[in-house]
């Protein structure tokens, strides 16, 4: 099943036609075209699917001009350095670089199908800039629309919510 716009964003996934207690499929995200994830791999879509939901913990709160207009690199690697490698800092400062840039997450490092991949999302008054960088180091930048990929997640959780219900012990909307 394909949530979304393959054409711009979307959330493809499959789930095991047996479902179990850990609610086994297959799920990725569709960026003009190109799967972002391993798809092959099987994965526990209701670990996934809790995952998604974090990212949208921040949904709305993704705007800074200032990291908007930086190069896809140079904004790339800024946030990243200030969330996962600034060996430098203070515990005070990494704690102030989590409250600032954890909300430009767009992949979650919890889905195992992500685990060689890092994502960030921007965004600017209608505009959106989804900077990722995939399993071979190369760092590429896709224009969405403000909001876009947060309203793609909220369907994906809206329908697992409705469709799979049973096989999630706890959902936590914030």
């Amino acid at each position: 099943m394909i949530i979304g716009d393959k054409h711009s964003f979307a959330v493809q996934f499959e789930v095991n036609p047996e479902p179990d207690s850990w609610l086994f499929g297959h799920i990725c995200f569709v960026v003009k075209y190109s799967e972002v994830g391993d798809y092959l791999d099987e994965t526990s879509l209701s670990t996934a699917v809790g995952y998604l939901m974090e990212l949208l913990w921040y949904k709305g709160l993704r705007e800074e001009s200032k990291l908007f207009h930086l190069e896809k690199k140079e904004l790339f690697w800024k946030i990243d350095k200030a969330l996962y490698g600034d060996t430098e800092a203070s515990i005070e400062e990494c704690q102030d670089n989590w409250e600032r840039f954890a909300k430009f997450h767009a992949l979650s490092s919890g889905i195992d199908i992500f685990d060689n991949w890092k994502g960030y999302l921007i965004e600017h008054k209608d505009q959106g800039k989804l900077i990722i960088k995939n399993p071979s180091g190369e760092i590429q930048e896709d224009s969405l629309k403000a909001g876009e990929l947060d309203s793609v997640l909220e369907e994906v959780v809206n329908f697992f919510e409705q469709n799979y219900s049973q096989y999630f012990i706890h959902w936590s909307k914030q």
